[in-house]
């Protein structure tokens, strides 16, 4: 693991070009039903996220709050899973020891299908999905809270709209404002909660990137990255320092190894990475495949035949409050 900063920067602040949520939504509705089968480097990102120790002590710090003798009255830990795909995170997280079964579940996506697998996932283990809270919304609107703050609390939110515990994996690179939501996701923690997420980070389907810009440079055409930009290390250890308690940073690659271009472009897809970018890209034609397929084989082959693809991710931790044991 490395705990530095991507020296690449996509953009800072905001995502341009803009990511249109609506097709976000179509994507992830259709690759829903597969989406598990696909899925090998967002089932690492899960791993990594609460295994990380800031992570594991925080939950094992609430999960001992709660469990106190002293706190028969104190409501059940509150979980929110944004953008939680078909409930990977959530069912890993209450898999865990600190996590009773008692904890309030309340899952988000921008996909109604997705919501369908994580509801009928988190059935199959047991849990009461009667007691599940399926929040059908884009994230980056549902954050936003028109609510004046309590200027001697410093609470805005509603209690019934607060979390100990917020999670979310794979799911924030899709923000076009990731700064000014983390802020309003921020404001739903409750007195010692947390936020742990997991997103991509440049350098994510590089080789890819590189060989469809080579391809354009075969027809003259603008270079312009046809897949999505992401914010890079620097500016999340930023955000996430500027007004939590406690908070930590760090990054993770891994590089997985295709059978085949083809294999690796259906993966892609599977997992709904495929750009959502509202802008056009230029066309792709039969002899640009073969341009940008010279290019990948040339630079980014294997022995075998195959070929091999980098995904980069980011994991910020962020408390409300200093806790120690």
């Amino acid at each position: 693991m490395n705990n530095s900063s991507s020296n690449k920067s996509h953009h800072s602040g905001g995502i341009s070009p803009r990511i249109n949520k609506e097709i976000v939504g179509q994507r992830f509705d259709r690759r829903a039903h597969e989406y598990d089968r696909y899925a090998d480097v967002q089932i690492e990102m899960i791993r990594t996220l609460l295994d990380w120790r800031p992570v594991q002590q925080h939950m094992q710090l609430l999960a001992d709050l709660h469990s106190d003798q002293n706190s028969r009255n104190r409501e059940p830990i509150k979980l929110l899973d944004i953008g939680c795909g078909t409930g990977a995170l959530t069912q890993a997280a209450v898999s865990t020891s600190a996590m009773p079964s008692s904890a309030q579940l309340s899952l988000l996506d921008i996909s109604s299908r997705m919501l369908q697998e994580a509801q009928r996932k988190l059935m199959l283990t047991g849990y009461d999905v009667e007691q599940l809270q399926l929040i059908e919304a884009d994230a980056e609107k549902w954050a936003v809270v028109d609510v004046d703050t309590d200027s001697d609390t410093g609470n805005d939110i509603p209690s019934q709209d607060s979390y100990d515990l917020i999670l979310s994996s794979a799911a924030f690179q899709w923000f076009n404002q990731p700064q000014s939501t983390l802020q309003a996701i921020y404001r739903r923690l409750r007195p010692r909660g947390m936020i742990a997420f997991a997103t991509f980070m440049p350098g994510t389907l590089q080789q890819l990137h590189d060989a469809c810009a080579y391809a354009d440079s075969q027809f003259n055409f603008e270079v312009v990255p046809r897949g999505q930009a992401y914010v890079n290390g620097v500016d999340w250890q930023v955000w996430i320092g500027e007004y939590a308690s406690s908070s930590a940073w760090m990054e993770q690659e891994w590089t997985l190894s295709y059978n085949s271009i083809e294999e690796m472009l259906q993966r892609v897809r599977r997992i709904g990475a495929s750009n959502a970018l509202q802008q056009h890209s230029t066309p792709i034609t039969r002899k640009w495949l073969h341009y940008m397929k010279e290019y990948y084989y040339e630079h980014h082959g294997t022995e075998d035949g195959g070929v091999h693809l980098t995904y980069r991710a980011g994991f910020g931790y962020i408390s409300n409050e200093q806790i120690s044991n």
